[in-house]
């Protein structure tokens, strides 16, 4: 038995201890949305991690695309590979045949900025039920809801209070989405189960803000503080890297010790993704 253990170790593909991670698409706070509500044109951010034991070998194989497609810039930059489909399918192809782990984030910002009024000002925790996985369940159909039906100006009363928080800016939030929320139809199910929450959560925040000018704290998202101390509400790029961080260490069966994550430069989030790497 002990000899049977010992081979099947050895046969056990060492783990890859180095990953490298890249954005697409402005990482910054999705609570500065724009006034055309359009997040300055990208409205998608996506992180990409690739584990790789052999990084100058995987040089190797860029440079060798890189001429064979042509491409002149030092990064294998989206806006290069236009009319080039090949380098994709090729990287794929090199990722499969290495077995290298790839782990992708795709957010979309109005979806996130939908996922943070449900959890915040519509369903606030109140205790683990809340965490259960039926009630992660619930959660995003009524945050794909607000996604798909939520009028603009739901979404901008949010990100303002995010701007200016205080209990008048979140009661306006409440107005907003309650007008809207009351000429929902009575065959509209999941309307009316988020009519019935929302009023729910304005009586507590009625009640709360009677007693107290920090109620809005609860109803809000919590701020992260920039390099520069000023707050930053919804960042795709920190949840996007919470969860990467738990796939490498899903991946390495919990074994993060010597694990090293390669990120290019983030002057204005470093320290708030420092942070929250420190604390994962």
């Amino acid at each position: 038995m002990a000899t049977q253990r010992a081979r099947s170790q050895q046969s056990r593909p060492r783990l890859i201890e180095r990953f490298y991670l890249d954005e697409s698409g402005n990482s910054g706070d999705a609570a500065l949305p724009g006034a055309a509500f359009d997040f300055g044109g990208q409205q998608i951010f996506a992180l990409a991690c690739v584990g790789c034991a052999d990084a100058a070998g995987l040089g190797v194989e860029l440079a060798r695309l890189a001429s064979r497609y042509r491409i002149k810039s030092t990064e294998l930059k989206s806006t290069a590979l236009i009319g080039k489909p090949g380098v994709a399918a090729d990287i794929a192809a090199f990722l499969e045949t290495a077995q290298l782990p790839l782990f992708i984030e795709v957010v979309d910002k109005r979806f996130f900025v939908a996922a943070h009024m449900i959890n915040h000002l519509i369903m606030p925790a109140v205790g683990d039920v809340d965490f259960s996985p039926k009630g992660q369940w619930l959660r995003n159909v009524f945050a794909e809801y607000l996604y798909r039906e939520a009028p603009s100006a739901a979404f901008a009363t949010f990100v303002e209070a995010c701007g200016s928080p205080s209990n008048f800016s979140v009661e306006t939030c409440f107005d907003a989405a309650l007008v809207w929320l009351k000429q929902v139809s009575a065959e509209d199910e999941i309307g009316l189960g988020v009519l019935h929450f929302a009023d729910d959560s304005f009586n507590d925040f009625r009640s709360e803000a009677a007693k107290s000018d920090q109620a809005f704290e609860r109803y809000l998202p919590i701020p992260d503080k920039g390099c520069s101390g000023k707050r930053i509400w919804m960042l795709p790029s920190l949840t996007s890297l919470t969860n990467i961080y738990a796939r490498v260490n899903l991946y390495r069966r919990g074994a993060m010790t010597g694990v090293t994550l390669l990120h290019d430069e983030q002057l204005h989030f470093e320290a708030i993704l420092h942070d929250a790497k420190g604390d994962a």
